[in-house]
């Protein structure tokens, strides 16, 4: 920090930890207590993982894709597998696509939580914030024994693994528990002078400048404009289900951390319904140029094992051409672009990612805050390293 109190001086907050913790360099202007104005710099985490994507086999490419959203692996390794699907026109089984809807709002639940909880922890409310997180633990914990040990269990063409009969009994136990957690901390914050006092008016973001600097999800709707793809441009199972979207009125930290329990709730019933409205079916599809053949035809050789390395050794040609897929995140809308030229690697692969736009809007948001709010303002905003740094 430099210059007197009297005078306007700088503040440098550095970037923390890629996946938690301030996603960004921030430096602040302050005069006194209050900040003039603020700066923030990513790059600290950049990887080149688009770049390394299209040096790639599909198949790899999907894998870089979960760690270019490490908070929320299962959401954005969907929504790549969905966009290669596009690109070759595979076709999806039924089961797959619940089995990839239950996945999908288990990270959502998952980041609801931590971002909430955190947001009450420098709130000064840390014992609320350690339910939340313990219960965000367990979701996780469940999340990686059902789907797979790295978060997400979708494959190009349906998914890698099925959900058992235990699996989905501690699943319902969890979903429940999710309710009442989440359901119970937005009732009480409702109430809870200390908090609102708190948070109420900081951060605001209005729905007009999130727009214009492209915020999407839980501080696009915490300010009053009730948009949500699940909703509006239906993907996976989202259309034969039935859920609410939770809107805020000031785009506040308040509105913001009420939503994100509110829709961590949600979350929990469409995993029910999901759990419910499933019938047996294939994991994956049949056919489809980069699709690989299930385990037990690769295992038993013959064609099935020639197929597979054919696939990822790459000697066989594709359609060129182009597909892409967008998604509703745990913070916005995350889309992926992909270009094909017919060799067996992409030759362009964009990723879309919330937080870019999080991290860009985070100055205009903290501009007349107080600077002890600035680590609660930020952490209610939901942004990932990983997914602004690629």
């Amino acid at each position: 920090m430099t210059g007197s109190a009297a005078d306007a001086h700088e503040i440098s907050i550095p970037a923390g930890d890629p996946g938690s913790g301030m996603p960004f360099r921030l430096v602040i202007k302050a005069r006194g207590a209050r900040v003039e104005a603020a700066r923030s710099e990513i790059g600290f985490a950049h990887r080149g993982l688009e770049k390394l994507a299209e040096s790639m086999t599909w198949h790899s490419a999907r894998a870089v894709a979960e760690r270019a959203g490490c908070a929320s692996p299962g959401i954005a390794g969907t929504c790549c597998c969905m966009a290669v699907e596009s690109l070759f026109g595979v076709e999806v089984p039924a089961r797959a696509k619940w089995l990839r809807t239950i996945l999908c709002e288990a990270w959502r639940i998952r980041e609801g939580l931590s971002h909430a909880g955190r947001t009450l922890a420098h709130a000064g409310l840390p014992s609320r914030a350690a339910l939340l997180l313990s219960c965000r633990d367990s979701v996780e914990g469940w999340v990686r024994a059902s789907f797979g040990a790295s978060g997400s269990s979708s494959r190009i063409g349906g998914v890698a693994r099925d959900l058992g009969g235990a699996e989905s009994k501690r699943g319902r136990a969890l979903m429940r528990r999710v309710r009442d957690e989440a359901g119970g901390a937005a009732s009480a914050l409702a109430g809870d002078r200390i908090f609102s006092d708190r948070t109420r008016g900081v951060g605001v973001i209005s729905a007009d400048a999130a727009s214009a600097w492209g915020v999407t999800g839980p501080s696009l709707r915490a300010a009053g404009q009730a948009r949500d793809l699940r909703r509006d441009l239906p993907y996976l199972m989202y259309a034969g289900l039935d859920f609410e979207v939770p809107v805020g009125a000031e785009g506040d930290v308040f509105d913001r951390t009420v939503v994100r329990l509110l829709e961590s709730t949600e979350s929990a019933r469409i995993v029910e319904e999901a759990m419910a409205m499933m019938e047996p079916g294939p994991l994956t599809a049949k056919e489809g140029a980069v699709v690989l053949p299930p385990a037990h035809e690769v295992y038993g050789g013959g064609e099935g094992l020639a197929r597979h390395r054919r696939i990822m050794a790459g000697k066989q040609r594709l359609p060129a051409g182009e597909g892409c897929a967008l998604v509703e995140a745990a913070s916005g809308e995350m889309g992926f672009h992909l270009v094909s030229d017919g060799s067996p690697r992409p030759y362009r692969f964009r990723v879309r990612s919330p937080s870019f736009a999080l991290c860009q809007a985070a100055p205009v948001i903290l501009k007349g805050c107080a600077v002890e709010d600035v680590p609660m303002i930020v952490a209610s905003l939901g942004a990932s390293a990983s997914e602004a740094d690629r």
